[in-house]
């Protein structure tokens, strides 16, 4: 037999089940095509929960093109290419979302890690374009570019689940959704941990005045977010916070630099009956249309700033910030 119960093959990284099921704890990933044998897409289908996905080094700075279908992540699993100088990256070459992790169970949250990888690529007409989450998220050294969400999170939807995204590259997405977050969207049952990461030329465009915005990140009513050294950079809304818009008040930055972001409310970040901390951080030649070059400050919000400086932040009212009805 050549398949086993599952109609998966029996034949994996060269060896025969002895088995009805292979119980494929690590695999190595060596095609660059999104079907067949070795291919990606199958060793997700193939190892078991909480298994570790390699790649052969052979595909150092390959591209797996996507043929129209997302990959479909539904059990804990850790996708490794740290051991590929200049990893690997998965096109879903505008034809679909890249990655949707969902294990079907709201109730209990798979654990999946992605470390080195490139997320690029994906459009859906739906939330998250690069990646649409449910569980438990860690990215490590990943590049999340140029991905397309006509709902919210462009690079990334975090619907649930408590997710950590460090030393990583958001670059280049957008979201039409007036939930906004045109690099990430933090819904309202999430939370996540920053560090070390780099926002740069994302775009929330919704322009609706009742629309979230957020042209890197905006963060709901409910979720959690603590943010450490990270840089957002060249952000745009066409409403609010050109690089976050924070909507809850359990959000804290801490040497955190936000650099020539643009919107209409808040250049860098708008506040939305929120009240967060900024320690020690830099807000730099942002800019908004209409109020608060640097952060809008709605009359039910009430930030903590601490140690930050504000310089070269332009706006028709408030070049620094802008509070309720005063500057």
């Amino acid at each position: 037999l050549t398949t086993d119960q599952r109609g998966v093959s029996r034949i994996v990284t060269g060896i025969a089940d002895t088995g009805a099921v292979e119980a494929l704890i690590s695999a190595v990933v060596n095609s660059a095509g999104d079907s067949g044998q070795g291919s990606l897409r199958d060793t997700i289908l193939e190892v078991e929960t909480g298994g570790f996905i390699t790649f052969d080094p052979a595909l150092d700075a390959a591209t797996i093109t996507l043929s129209g279908a997302e990959l479909a992540v539904t059990r804990s699993v850790s996708i490794d290419a740290s051991a590929l100088p200049s990893g690997i990256s998965i096109d879903a070459n505008q034809a679909s979302r890249v990655l949707a992790i969902d294990d079907d169970n709201d109730l209990v949250f798979s654990d999946v890690v992605l470390t080195n990888l490139t997320i690029t690529g994906g459009q859906t007409s739906g939330n998250g374009g690069g990646i649409a989450n449910r569980e438990n998220l860690t990215l490590r050294n990943c590049t999340i570019d140029t991905n397309i969400a006509e709902g919210h999170g462009g690079g990334a939807w975090l619907a649930l689940g408590s997710s950590t995204i460090d030393s990583c590259a958001i670059a280049n997405n957008s979201a039409a959704g007036t939930e906004g977050g045109g690099g990430l969207q933090l819904d309202s049952e999430a939370s996540l941990v920053l560090e070390a990461t780099s926002f740069r030329s994302n775009t929330a465009s919704d322009s609706g005045f009742t629309g979230r915005g957020g042209g890197s990140l905006a963060a709901l009513t409910g979720s959690s977010l603590s943010a450490s050294g990270c840089t957002f950079h060249l952000g745009s809304s066409g409403f609010a916070g050109g690089a976050a818009s924070i909507s809850t008040n359990t959000a804290t930055f801490s040497d955190c630099t936000f650099s020539r972001n643009s919107a209409g409310n808040g250049g860098a970040v708008n506040l939305q009956s929120a009240s967060p901390s900024f320690i020690g951080c830099r807000f730099l030649e942002n800019h908004s249309s209409l109020e608060g070059g640097g952060i809008w400050i709605s009359a039910a919000s009430a930030p903590t700033i601490d140690n930050s400086t504000f310089s070269g932040n332009s706006s028709a009212r408030g070049g620094a910030t802008w509070h309720g009805n005063s500057v």
